[in-house]
Order: structure tokens, then sequence, then C-alpha cells
């Protein structure tokens, strides 16, 4: 590999790292810049894509011009110069990306198990919930469940793969005591889990999204970041919470549409999951079950994914019938899968309890399937 030198001016001390999840600070790869090709491994020009294009550099391949890591969209310029061909031997029009094929060619190329439960390649799902309710904690066991390949929240991964978890609202050393509490609940093999699972940390905010021409744009974080994501090979990225990684309205449809069309452009060109942790609304006062316009802010947010869940507390009559008290009851939560796009869902919730595990000391919290049922059966 080429010696290389770090752009100071790239990012302006805003580096990213993804470290070793047991290495709490400074033990990451070596920064990526934002995407000049300064630093790390230079990308190729151009990018494998499927379905299979008949006179492509490889059977099954065409190359056309590379997302580029530093804006998430192609090469204007070559666009404006070239007319891409359709496999079916037309012409798309200058400029565009349009390809076309048969079924037999989009099934050969793009089937791919789902990773673990509905977290599937290429897609954005939601994890939603109150503040505290416990999302991040679902969020990063079942990150860590990925990771070492352990069966997590009543679905079994696909195999160990490489995750990164993101989460810039929690300390590095605290977020490695949780890590370690739910492999131990979950029976991880430590050695795997090393080699597949980074956490990112951050000297400053971790926005990776902005105000655009065009609504959302990638900040130089977000180059870095994802420069780096990419370059770990990674399976699944999971982002905790949605509300520190932008400064877009959240209140707007158009906005909350380009960041999910961003976020879903980044998963496909690096054939990785994205995971999202986002807020609720605040809950009803009755014991209605939630939807997905429980997520909060515009209703393109739910739109514009496939698969969300949903975490609340147990209602008043959830209680009463499980012969729960109020004492206990923050130790419970439910989990509702609101949106499913393909797969049927579930026609009831799954229930989940917070269990303290020892770690270093002291306790951090991990969270158990339990089955709840009613007084008198």
């Amino acid at each position: 590999m080429a010696k290389t030198h770090h752009d100071e001016t790239a990012l302006v001390g805003r580096d990213v790292q993804l470290s070793p999840w047991n290495s709490a600070l400074g033990l990451g790869t070596t920064p990526v810049s934002a995407g000049d090709g300064t630093t790390g491994e230079a990308a190729p020009d151009t990018a494998r894509i499927a379905p299979p294009v008949e006179g492509g550099s490889e059977k099954g391949t065409r190359d056309i011009p590379r997302v580029q890591a530093a804006t998430g969209e192609a090469q204007a310029e070559s666009q404006s110069q070239a007319s891409v061909e359709g496999t079916d031997g037309r012409q798309a029009g200058p400029g565009l990306l349009l390809r076309f094929s048969n079924l037999k060619r989009i099934a050969a190329a793009r089937r791919q198990a789902p990773i673990w439960g509905n977290v599937r390649r290429r897609l954005v799902s939601l994890v939603v919930g109150q503040p505290g309710i416990g999302k991040s904690q679902y969020l990063v066991q079942g990150g860590v469940a990925m990771a070492s390949g352990r069966p997590f929240g009543g679905y079994v991964p696909s195999g160990a793969h490489k995750v990164v978890i993101l989460s810039p609202e929690d300390e590095a050393d605290i977020l490695v005591d949780r890590i370690e509490a739910m492999a131990s609940a979950l029976g991880a093999d430590m050695e795997v889990l090393e080699r597949n699972l980074r956490i990112v940390h951050h000297d400053d905010s971790c926005v990776l999204f902005e105000p655009g021409p065009n609504g959302a744009k990638m900040t130089d974080v977000g180059r870095s970041f994802f420069a780096e994501v990419e370059g770990f090979g990674t399976d699944v990225v999971c982002l905790d919470p949605m509300a520190e990684l932008h400064r877009l309205p959240e209140m707007d449809n158009g906005a909350m549409h380009e960041l999910m069309a961003k976020l879903r452009t980044r998963a496909r060109a690096g054939n990785y999951a994205v995971v999202l942790a986002h807020h609720s609304v605040k809950p009803d006062k009755g014991d209605a079950p939630p939807t997905i316009h429980t997520a909060r802010g515009a209703g393109a947010t739910g739109a514009s994914i496939r698969h969300a869940d949903v975490f609340s507390e147990l209602s008043k009559k959830e209680r009463e019938d499980f012969g729960i008290t109020d004492e206990a009851a923050p130790d419970y939560i439910r989990r509702d899968v609101v949106k499913s796009s393909y797969s049927r869902r579930p026609g009831r919730p799954t229930y989940f309890k917070r269990v303290e595990v020892p770690v270093n000391g002291t306790t951090a919290p991990a969270l158990e399937i339990v089955a709840l049922t009613k007084k008198g059966r």
C-alpha cells in the first residue's frame, strides 16, 4: 500500500475512530479523511453494481461512477457527460443511473437472508421509544448478539457479523461495561466479539448530516464515519439516537425523507444494514397499542423505513393482569413490531425484563425475554 499522509485541513480536527469495543479510548483504526484519498487505502474508482449487465468488466457486473464517500452521491460530472445504458441495451438517458433487469438477475445478485430478525442489508430499521425506556439497551444488546452470533430478543442471527455502534450520548467506558454485561447474559464468545464489534467515540458532536441545498448533506464527521464503516467491512451499523446525528427539522417531511434516503444510499453502497434508535411522541394516557406514528416527528421517518419496533412501559391493565407491582414495573418493557414490510407482524407484544449483571466490580443492565401470564392461569 502506498505511503499516505493525513490531511489536517480535511476534517479540521473532527476525525472519527472505530475502536475495539473493549478499548475505551483511542485504540481504533487509523482515521480516514473526508473521502479525499489521502489516508487509508484508496477507494476504487468504480463500484460493482448488481444486477448483471452484459459487457461489464466482470460477468454479472457493470462499472458505473462510484458513489463518493465525500458526498454520498454519484459524481455529477460523470453523470452529466455520459449516458447509462439499461440492462436491456437501451439508453436510460443522460446522467441517469436507471438499471432495467429481469427478476432472475436481481434475485441471483441480491438475495440475502436477514441478519437478525428483520434487520436486513441495504435497508434502514427503527427502534422507537421514550427516553430511558430501554431502546438503546435493546439496540446495543442486539448489536452484541449480531456480532457474536448469539440469540437475543426472540431472534437468532444468521452468523457472527461485523457491527459498528455509534452512541454519542454514552461515555465509552460506561458503554464497555454495558457491552460486557450483555455479552455475559448472552453467553457470547469474547474473542469473536472482539473481532467483530466496534464502538465509535468522538471528542465533539457526532452530527453526520446537516441542512443542504437538496435537503440534507453529509458533514465532515459523516464522511469520516462512513469511510471507516465501509473500510471495516461492516454488516450492521447501529446509530443511537437519531436526534444526535443530524441538524435537520424533524417535523419537515421533505427533510426527514431526504435523511432516510441518504442513510439508505450509504447502506446500499456498503451492503450493510442501518438500525436507528429514535424517540417516540409522548405516550397516550389510555392503553391503545403503539403504531408507526408513535415515532416522533414527520411521518416520512416511519414511511421511509421497512421495519420498526416500539418499546414502551407496561400499561396499568397489563400490570394488573400480570400481577406486577408498581415498584417492580420499571424493570419490565414491551416490544411491539409496528411495521414489518417483508414478514408477518406478530399479533402480540414481546416482554423483556431488565437484569443486573456483575461486571468490573459493579453491575450493568441487560435484557432478557420473559413470558408473562395473567393471574389465575
